[in-house]
């Protein structure tokens, strides 16, 4: 997994440069899923802090319009949209804005994030479905657990930082 730099606050964070996918260029996940790929792999959800930063900070932002989740034939085309939108973006940089991102406030997890044309979040933090929803606008990004303080120059533990 290809990691982007992504300062926030004093602290620069290392994140997954896109969102986790498979072969067809997207991965449709629950929370539960997320969850557990993040602990497999050592790694943390963003705070909607962090996305927001991510957003700010990226390469290449990716819109969205918003869709009837309830229709399947949705996950499709937005992950159609979203990787012909991405197309155009640089090869190895920070892409942002075309999910919503599975992310941690206190000790709930949620949704957060995807924008639209102009930078306007249409996904505020949103913890109302159960753990094993699933739909097409949900994505996974991965934060690696150690961080540098830009100030002391020493690694940090990023979740002291980002909840």
């Amino acid at each position: 997994m290809l990691l982007c730099k992504v300062l926030f606050k004093s602290i620069m964070l290392f994140a997954s440069c896109d969102f986790v996918s498979n072969s067809d260029g997207y991965l449709p996940m629950s929370a539960a899923l997320a969850q557990e790929i993040a602990v497999k792999e050592d790694m943390l959800l963003p705070s909607p802090e962090v996305v927001d930063e991510i957003y700010r900070q990226s390469d290449c932002q990716i819109y969205t319009r918003a869709k009837d989740p309830a229709n399947l034939a949705n996950i499709k085309k937005q992950s159609d949209e979203a990787l012909k939108q991405k197309a155009s973006c640089p090869d190895k940089g920070l892409v942002a804005g075309h999910y919503k991102t599975i992310t941690v406030r206190g000790s709930e997890i949620g949704l957060y994030g995807w924008y639209t044309r102009t930078g306007q979040r249409i996904q505020n933090f949103f913890s109302g479905h159960s753990l094993d929803y699933v739909d097409y606008s949900h994505g996974l990004r991965l934060i690696y657990k150690k961080g540098i303080d830009i100030n002391t120059k020493k690694f940090v533990d990023v979740a002291d930082f980002i909840y």
